[in-house]
């Protein structure tokens, strides 16, 4: 079995637990410390491509916490990746590093909410339905949320649409949505961060603010998330 251990805050870490029980991925606390664990790693051998996927999923997890709440402080890293075997015994995977401790890791069974899965576990399904939406989320995870960035994710979302306007598949308001994209391509609203220069877009009669914005690629993804999730997509 693989652990991968997680290294943030201990009241984030904590809700991790709580948000993501259950497999394929799940979050444990054994002795004050975190691990990722969960069957996204059976078929591995390699320590590295652990790491690689642990990474992902980490990602898509901070992704969904944000849509859903504003809790997180600050997306966890990865500290040492291990291999628990048969005898329990933990081998730690490092930089120069294969080491093994007696240490005995017991998997508790999850005791919070009987919702299962959780919301934020249904938004990394659905995410993992279409690689586009995949992106939207793994874009979204980062706190660096320009103007250029959150048109992106829009553009993301709406390719995992085939190519039709949010409004036009009843993500967003028409209105909503030309008043996000005219105040990300005018220069007069998103300032250095405009995808046009002075030559582009006009302003809109109510310019979006940038934490408007936010909300408003936030609540697009989330309804396109659903949508993956409760029903088939053409």
């Amino acid at each position: 079995m693989w652990l991968v251990e997680l290294i943030g805050e201990e009241s984030d870490l904590a809700d991790f637990t709580r948000w993501f029980p259950d497999e394929p991925a799940k979050v444990i606390n054994e002795e004050d410390s975190f691990y990722l664990v969960g069957d996204l790693f059976k078929d591995l051998t390699d320590a590295s491509d652990v790491r690689s996927i642990a990474e992902d999923e980490v990602d898509l997890m901070s992704a969904s916490i944000k849509l859903n709440c504003s809790g997180l402080s600050i997306r966890p890293t990865l500290g040492a990746v291990y291999w628990v075997d048969e005898s329990g015994v933990r081998h730690a995977f490092a930089p120069g590093a294969n080491l093994a401790v007696g240490t005995f890791i017991e998997i508790r069974v999850f005791d919070g909410p009987d919702q299962r899965p959780t919301t934020m576990q249904k938004y990394i399904q659905a995410s993992k339905r279409n690689k586009s939406l995949h992106m939207a989320m793994l874009l979204w995870s980062d706190a660096n949320r320009t103007w250029p960035r959150l048109y992106r994710i829009l553009e993301e979302i709406e390719h995992a649409f085939g190519g039709r306007k949010s409004h036009e598949v009843g993500l967003a308001s028409k209105a909503e949505r030309s008043r996000f994209t005219q105040s990300a391509n005018c220069h007069e609203v998103a300032g250095p961060d405009s995808r046009h220069g002075p030559k582009g877009q006009h302003p809109p009669a109510n310019p979006m603010r940038i934490s408007e914005a936010e909300n408003f690629i936030a609540a697009v993804l989330g309804r396109a998330l659903s949508r993956y999730e409760n029903e088939a997509v053409a």
